[in-house]
């Protein structure tokens, strides 16, 4: 599987790990998964760690479907915000073209190098990613 997630609900946090290749199978895959978890619950944060990934092969196109068609449904009372982190600079980019793209939507977005950075700007504990 070229991902895995988690759910905290106490944390008000989903956590998705994404490994190997990410392609626009493996995203629609995770977020089907997400979506499907009894624990889902759309105003909780997401942490997005990229690190384990080998590579990204993404269009724009699919990216900015992608945040458009998962923006915060308008009944959601909590605002939630995405946290990505990476430690290259191809997905780094992927990751503010994702921001861009949902700039027009409640969510917010940062990405991050470390996952220290990342944990401290949602406010959950620094050790759910090492």
């Amino acid at each position: 599987m070229a991902f895995t997630f988690q759910v905290f609900p106490e944390l008000h946090l989903r956590v998705l790990v994404m490994s190997a290749v990410v392609t626009h199978a493996t995203i629609r895959a995770s977020v089907q998964g997400l979506l499907a978890s009894p624990e889902y619950d759309a105003s909780h944060d997401v942490l997005v760690d990229f690190r384990p990934t080998a590579t990204v092969n993404l269009s724009a196109d699919f990216i900015a479907a992608l945040a458009r068609d998962n923006a915060t449904p308008p009944a959601t009372t909590r605002v939630s915000r995405v946290a990505v982190v990476t430690d290259s600079d191809e997905q780094f980019g992927v990751g503010r073209m994702f921001g861009a793209y949902r700039d027009e939507t409640p969510d917010r977005l940062q990405v991050f190098r470390s996952a220290a950075e990342a944990c401290a700007w949602l406010g959950v504990p620094k050790d759910l990613l090492p």
